[in-house]
């Protein structure tokens, strides 16, 4: 197998949505080298066996309306196995173009308008939106930090979870944006928890692929029968193989009864149809992609201890938080937050990365940073992030 991790594709004239964000921004600099480390998606070439896979596909059918093949259910089916040790059948499987289509249908289909629903905060941005968009109700749990670690607050989610009007937990793991991967012992817990007050988990598992070594990504949905009876599990090879523009998801519900019930819901909506050429990318990444993934997480945990070590040397007041899983750092920089005026500084000395407000009022202060890049290019960007505070920091360092 062949692939680059050393270089990336120029996307700033290509309807990118994240080096859109980053051209379009008004401290932007085209005179300066730049990246943007932003959206959760990734610059490096498209694997080769994907490319293929859709040149044949498309050499050989139409473009009419196409549903999922045995072959692309059987690919599915032999990773979960290979990768996560998640026995599942080609009917515990229904197929979607995204996991925010996912979250969207499972909360308009089991709970009703007012419900609360629990989210462990800082989190995923649009979980917020969604249950919004359909009058439920957050409840909002903010998790807590203790020896360099965030945790959930057991004591504040037990009393939520009693509420008569709580209905589910919105769950995230591995955790975007603090990359915490849970162990077995706290989805044991959460499970236990959800069952005594009869809570459903919808568990956004894309970035399971995504785990450092010295971790173990658990499928929410493996712990024991009890946990998959009322669990959702949301997965897409679209963070790990970068096919987020070809629309392809895949939600694994094994208890029967739960699944019924979203394949009538979408029965009687418009459209069911999905991308055809997501189901061929999808398809070929599950059966031919196992060394990039292992290839990828090198580069990730490499990246993560280079951007540690630099800030430990020259940037002590910030705090980088241990990443676990994802190719998304969080990082504190409370200290340099004055005025609320952290991200036009960085956007100012051509550093983009996300605004940690975007994840809840707890992430004021932070910042979080895609690091799925060649290492040399996160090399630049972060001694340019670490020279917006500190001055004497030399560009050599």
């Amino acid at each position: 197998m062949s692939f680059d991790l050393t270089k990336i594709v120029k996307n700033k004239d290509n309807n990118s949505y994240k080096n859109s964000g980053m051209v379009n921004n008004k401290y932007y600099d085209p005179s300066v080298e730049s990246i943007a480390m932003t959206v959760a998606d990734m610059d490096f070439e498209t694997l080769s066996f994907i490319k293929e896979a859709i040149i044949q596909w498309t050499n050989q059918s139409t473009f009419g309306y196409t549903y999922p093949g045995s072959e692309y259910y059987d690919a599915v089916v032999d990773y979960m196995q290979r990768h996560h040790q998640f026995e599942i059948s080609k009917e515990d499987i229904l197929v979607y173009g995204g996991v925010i289509e996912m979250i969207d249908q499972v909360i308009e289909v089991f709970t009703n308008p007012k419900d609360e629903i629990i989210i462990f905060t800082p989190v995923y941005h649009p979980f917020y939106r969604i249950i919004k968009n359909r009058n439920r109700t957050i409840n909002d749990i903010p998790l807590l930090y203790y020896n360099n670690k965030y945790l959930i607050d057991f004591d504040a989610f037990i009393e939520q979870a009693k509420k008569p009007q709580t209905k589910a937990l919105l769950f995230c793991s591995p955790h975007n944006p603090v990359g915490r991967v849970w162990t077995k012992e706290e989805l044991n817990k959460i499970v236990s928890i959800c069952l005594e007050n009869d809570l459903l988990i919808i568990s956004d598992e894309i970035h399971f692929d995504l785990i450092n070594s010295k971790h173990q990504h658990t499928v929410m949905s493996t712990l024991s029968k009890e946990a998959e009876n009322i669990s959702f599990i949301l997965t897409s090879p679209s963070k790990t193989f970068n096919l987020a523009g070809l629309q392809c998801a895949n939600m694994i519900v094994k208890n029967k009864n739960l699944r019924g019930r979203l394949i009538d819901y979408r029965s009687r909506q418009t459209g069911q149809s999905v991308n055809a050429l997501g189901l061929v990318a999808c398809q070929a990444a599950y059966t031919h992609g196992d060394e990039w993934v292992q290839a990828l997480n090198e580069l990730i945990e490499t990246n993560y201890h280079l951007i540690k070590s630099m800030i430990e040397k020259d940037l002590p007041q910030a705090i980088l938080y241990q990443l676990e899983g994802t190719y998304l750092c969080w990082l504190n920089l409370k200290e340099f937050n004055d005025n609320d005026l952290l991200i036009e500084k960085l956007n100012k000395n051509q550093v983009f990365v996300n605004d940690g407000k975007m994840f809840g009022v707890n992430g004021e202060g932070f910042v979080r940073i895609n690091i799925a890049y060649p290492t040399d290019l996160v090399k630049e960007m972060i001694g340019r992030l670490i020279r917006t505070f500190n001055k004497n920091v030399s560009r050599e360092t």
